[in-house]
């Protein structure tokens, strides 16, 4: 989806996947002495999640400069605008501002103003929304087992979006009878478009009900179930028997 226009300014997105502004307002100040940036700690976000944006600002000159930035946000909550600073000189200083619980594709725009409360210039930084989506697949080390031996689970999560994100793994193994045996929860991370993976184990004990297992894993998002996949194992019938040898009884 491309993020709503406004009148004041259109803000479009380069093949980078960055955003700059095509029609900016005339900058009157032109100094070679300051310079400023505004970046995110990623290009894609969440539904629900915070963004984290770093206010960067560069003293070229040999004196101190006092610098009032203002900010605010198109279609994202921030707060805590306009900070004043003073950027030592030849030196940096920076400050970070925080969108909270991210609904929609938004832009955060600083303008910064001199010791004398002049417009300098400004700058903008877009980020997107997703929502958060991926497919698991889980599998156990064997498709048979007996009592007292050890169920290994593998989960893998494949993550369908652009964006950093964490999921609760849950894992659960249910027996012949429906009842559950066994159950882990997992924090996993998952990579931009990559796959998460987490293990867990147990030990099937002897009081273990013959029959079919079976073996549930679910990816959630908070409260929201985003993925689920499952798979069996037996523990079959022991087929080990004793006969007792009659003759050797009755011989003597």
């Amino acid at each position: 989806p491309v993020p709503y226009t406004f009148p004041v300014q259109l803000a479009i997105e380069e093949p980078s996947g960055r955003f700059f502004v095509s029609n900016p307002p005339r900058n009157p100040y032109q100094s070679s002495d300051l310079n400023f940036a505004v970046n995110s700690d990623s290009e894609h976000y969440l539904y629900g999640s915070n963004a984290a944006f770093t206010v960067t600002l560069w003293n070229n000159a040999d004196t101190d400069k006092t610098i009032t930035a203002s900010y605010y946000a198109y279609h994202l909550n921030v707060s805590g605008s306009p900070k004043t600073i003073t950027v030592p000189a030849r030196s940096s200083a920076s400050f970070q501002v925080i969108a909270t619980n991210i609904w929609w594709e938004g832009w955060l725009v600083v303008k910064f103003f001199d010791e004398n409360n002049q417009y300098m210039t400004e700058r903008w930084k877009g980020i997107w929304m997703v929502y958060p989506s991926a497919n698991i697949t889980i599998q156990t080390n064997k498709t048979l087992y007996d009592k007292r031996e050890t169920v290994a689970i593998n989960s893998y999560i494949k993550n369908n979006t652009s964006a950093i994100w964490q999921s609760d793994l849950k894992t659960t193994v249910t027996d012949s009878q429906n009842t559950r045996v066994f159950e882990d929860t997992k924090t996993v991370s998952l990579p931009p478009n990559g796959t998460g993976s987490a293990a867990t184990s147990f030990i099937l004990p002897l009081t273990s009900l013959i029959g079919t297992y079976t073996v549930r894993a679910e990816v959630w998002y908070g409260t929201q179930l985003i993925s689920s996949s499952s798979t069996k194992f037996e523990l079959p019938q022991s087929q080990i028997s004793v006969t007792p040898n009659l003759s050797s009884l009755t011989a003597g």
